[in-house]
């Protein structure tokens, strides 16, 4: 028996772990590719809520048929199988990924003949951003590279064209991850900066590679709170300059200013600030909340004294202001 977290909640896993021992030595290593093919399709229709809300085609047997009497043994039942999002969001915004459809999903894609693991490996797994996140939060590496392994290390006689250029993009994603996987595993938040700085050459190159830094900047200010300041040499960007990505709450107002090249964040409650010179953190203010909300912000840079240790280095102070405070 072991205990497992399943969406947060601890679980007794034994029966679970179990069956799939047993089904897979006594049942699933029997069958031929294209039953073992057809058995996981339908997990994977689980996950990826293929027939959500709409009747799911289904054959009965001939017994069954003249049974109920139904026109050439089909049946459109309506066979909800309940909601299997990647991702989970509380009512105070907090954000939490499906566990069970992240640690289960890409071994049953594995299982899958060449032409359609491939492909549904870069659709569902490892090029899609919300995936990719919960990968890195809850797997340690070595699961991400067994399951990443068994799918690109496949060979590459006999299967279509498509599933070629996927395979080979699949290949280049695992050398992107071999050089900066540590860097992404030990930041789930900002592993996008890692990733980009190894794949941005790939973008409208490489389709999968478009599709998910695609992802990143429509997704990115809702997921990830960070700020990026860089030079826009190409598209979708060039040089990574500066990165901060440790925020918790939304930025509401920027300003840069002061003798030593600090940036000045303003946040929901709170004040941060850094030296862009040699990337420091200089630490942050908390202030009152606001009865109203704020609608300016901006750094005194006239000398005057001020009580915060933490902005010494600047020359100056700051205004926060509302409508009435």
């Amino acid at each position: 028996m072991v205990e497992k977290e399943i969406d947060d909640t601890r679980v007794i896993y034994w029966y679970h772990r179990r069956f799939i021992e047993v089904a897979n030595s006594y049942y699933v290593s029997k069958l031929n590719s294209e039953e073992r093919t057809s058995i996981f399709t339908n997990v994977i229709d689980f996950f990826n809520e293929t027939w959500k809300h709409k009747p799911k085609p289904y054959i009965y047997n001939d017994y069954l048929t003249k049974k109920f009497g139904v026109k050439n043994g089909e049946s459109e039942e309506v066979r909800d199988t309940g909601m299997q999002p990647t991702v989970f969001f509380e009512p105070d915004g907090k954000i939490r990924y499906n566990k069970r459809k992240i640690s289960e999903l890409p071994a049953f894609i594995g299982n899958l003949t060449s032409n359609l693991a491939i492909n549904l490996a870069c659709d569902l797994v490892f090029f899609d951003l919300n995936f990719l996140t919960g990968l890195f939060t809850h797997l340690s590496l070595v699961d991400i590279f067994e399951h990443l392994t068994n799918i690109s290390g496949v060979s590459s006689y006999s299967i279509s064209e498509e599933s070629r250029k996927n395979l080979e993009q699949l290949k280049i994603f695992r050398l992107c991850l071999l050089q900066c996987g540590v860097q992404m595993k030990d930041n789930p938040e900002g592993l996008m900066i890692h990733f980009l700085s190894r794949s941005l050459n790939f973008n409208k190159h490489l389709g999968n590679f478009t599709k998910i830094i695609d992802q990143y900047y429509d997704q990115s200010p809702k997921y990830y709170s960070l700020v990026l300041a860089h030079q826009f040499m190409e598209p979708p960007i060039g040089e990574l300059i500066f990165q901060l990505d440790k925020h918790s709450t939304p930025i509401t107002h920027t300003v840069i200013g002061g003798d030593n090249d600090s940036l000045i964040l303003s946040l929901s409650n709170k004040i941060n600030a850094f030296n862009m010179s040699t990337v420091a953190d200089l630490g942050f203010i908390k202030f009152t909340d606001f009865n109203e909300e704020k609608i300016f912000f901006t750094a005194f840079l006239d000398e005057f004294d001020q009580d915060f240790f933490n902005l010494n280095d600047i020359n100056g102070g700051l205004i926060v202001c509302s409508l009435n405070e």
